[in-house]
């Protein structure tokens, strides 16, 4: 089970124990019927699902950044999650080849740098990282697709694709599909 922290700055790991913990967490009660309280769902969520890792993505102090909620992918049968970050640009930053190259898409787009952090679940680390300045639909996953260990990111500023391959926990570009 994968969470974010309240801060959106920590990605929190839970592993399921199984419904057989249940029983060890209400132990002693010998009610017919167990209230539902709030303690009660608190002792049953941590008895079912322990804190595994809590991984921090980036420092309290990097305000600007904020995890995408709407974004995980998982990799390698479960053994690593993409997630994404991502932190607003000043329009000013952008080089003015952009507006002239396609001008259409800034009337209405903002631009971001976008980090895409492999998160190996066993090991509970980051264990790289994928750095991005472009606008990249993530919600529902729209902009990042994946087949086996290869993810293709779909730019929609630059109008091309990045292919990346997994490998022993690190990104490799393999090429661009302009």
């Amino acid at each position: 089970l994968l969470s974010f922290s309240v801060e959106y700055n920590c990605l929190c790991v839970y592993k399921y124990i199984g419904v057989g913990r249940v029983q060890h967490a209400l132990y002693g009660i010998v009610d017919d019927v167990v209230q539902a309280t709030d303690q009660t769902g608190v002792l049953l969520a941590k008895q079912l699902f322990p804190l595994l890792w809590t991984i921090p993505i980036f420092p309290d102090n990097q305000t600007d950044w904020q995890l995408h909620r709407e974004f995980s992918i998982f990799i390698n049968e479960g053994r690593y999650v993409l997630i994404a970050t991502k932190n607003i640009m000043a329009h000013s930053n952008i080089p003015r080849q952009y507006y002239l190259n396609f001008p259409d898409l800034y009337d209405d787009s903002d631009i971001f740098d976008f980090a895409f952090h492999l998160i190996d679940l066993q090991r509970g680390v980051i264990s790289d990282v994928y750095r991005l300045r472009d606008y990249v639909f993530l919600s529902h996953n729209y902009g990042v697709s994946i087949a086996g260990n290869t993810i293709a990111i779909l730019s929609r500023c630059r109008q091309c694709i990045d292919v990346l391959e997994v490998r022993e926990g690190k990104f490799y570009v393999k090429y661009q599909v302009n």
